[in-house]
């Protein structure tokens, strides 16, 4: 098992080991006869003939007639135990070892995990913490030459990036954010040796990816589909960063049902009450462009409605020119190191086709058609 961490991070994980140790199974010696001193002149593990200096002893376990070599004193139960016996007695069966170790490996990833999100925290506490006071610091600079003017305009043109160009800079800051960090790791692991390079780097890929997939997840729409493709490229993206990556696929948040409840009677004309016997408000599944409701039709069919998430028509080709324009800007930004253009083009096709819902129930119209009539 390879442990990686500081002291810190290890030293958590002391109640745990604790606990493990108290429950590993140390077998009671059992009451066996022990054979008689002449039984054998020679040790019977390595057949060297017992001497003044190698001298005869007993296993405690078995029995058996060993020299102290191969019988060698230790402290507690195991004292003058055959090294056989002590392995028997000491080692826990293999189903309690494996369970032990997975579960080690998962209180060891939990602590890593903990860490990167605390550090990719604090990151953005300071990186917006810079970011307000350089806004502040041009507010004051304009406000001290005179220049009311100015002001009114740059207040004019904030209202105007919010309320229209908003989650664009956003995701502009994150893509600057991210490639800084990661320019930067690389910079600093030029620095060590091979082998603390490989685990400087692998932390600093948690915080990346703890980053990339929070804001992917907060910016909502097409975005979180970037991280679900690349998750799905072991080729190509370090371990640490596919690990986080893969929670975009199942944890994307849900819409709030009155929203739900006003996309359904806007597009099918009729309200959920007229429309359905039951409907549960808490949908069984979320992705970045829909989400899936569990209900019963008016005559009593359980069904699965699909619905789309509002605006997502109208957000997802603007999303989609942008991330042209973003997967550019890293490209030279990193001199050509990180190029996201290949991801970008190979799969925004499609993503344009899944708006289509109705070509999709055709989809799924075919393949239980063809499930049926191959009887599965």
């Amino acid at each position: 098992l390879s442990v990686r961490g500081n002291l810190s991070a290890l030293m958590q994980l002391r109640p745990f080991v604790a606990e493990m140790r108290a429950k590993v199974p140390v077998s009671e010696l059992p009451g066996v006869a022990w054979l008689p001193d002449t039984a054998s002149d020679s040790c019977m593990a390595c057949d060297a003939v017992f001497t003044l200096i190698r001298r005869r002893h007993h296993c405690r376990s078995c029995g058996r007639l060993f020299c102290d070599r191969c019988s060698p004193y230790r402290s507690g139960i195991e004292a003058r135990q055959c090294d056989q016996c002590r392995a028997e007695a000491v080692r826990p069966p293999r189903e309690d070892y494996s369970s032990a170790m997975r579960l080690l490996e998962q209180r060891l990833e939990e602590v890593e995990a903990a860490a990167a999100q605390r550090e990719a925290e604090e990151l953005l506490a300071v990186a917006w913490t810079f970011l307000c006071l350089s806004a502040a610091a041009v507010v004051l600079l304009l406000a001290a030459c005179g220049w009311q003017r100015s002001l009114l305009a740059l207040a004019a043109l904030a209202v105007v990036i919010r309320l229209f160009m908003f989650r664009q800079l956003r995701a502009l800051w994150l893509c600057v954010l991210v490639l800084w960090k990661y320019m930067q790791s690389a910079w600093e692991a030029k620095r060590l040796c091979e082998e603390d390079a490989k685990r400087f780097l692998s932390a600093r890929y948690r915080v990346l990816a703890f980053l990339g997939a929070r804001g992917l997840r907060q910016l909502g729409g097409v975005w979180p589909k970037v991280g679900q493709y690349m998750s799905t490229q072991g080729d190509k993206w370090p371990d640490e960063v596919l690990a986080e990556l893969r929670k975009l696929r199942d944890a994307m948040p849900a819409a709030p049902f009155h929203t739900t409840r006003k996309t359904i009677q806007e597009d099918l004309g009729k309200s959920v009450e007229e429309l359905f016997q039951h409907f549960e408000e808490q949908p069984i599944a979320s992705a970045s462009i829909g989400q899936v409701h569990k209900a019963t039709l008016r005559d009593g069919r359980l069904v699965a409605v699909k619905v789309q998430h509002r605006h997502a028509a109208r957000q997802i080709p603007v999303d989609v020119a942008y991330m042209r324009l973003l997967a550019r800007f890293a490209y030279i930004l990193t001199l050509g190191e990180v190029d996201l253009m290949p991801v970008v083009t190979e799969w925004l096709g499609a993503v344009l086709e899944e708006l289509d819902f109705q070509n999709e129930a055709k989809n799924q119209i075919r393949g239980r058609t063809e499930l049926m009539e191959a009887k599965l």
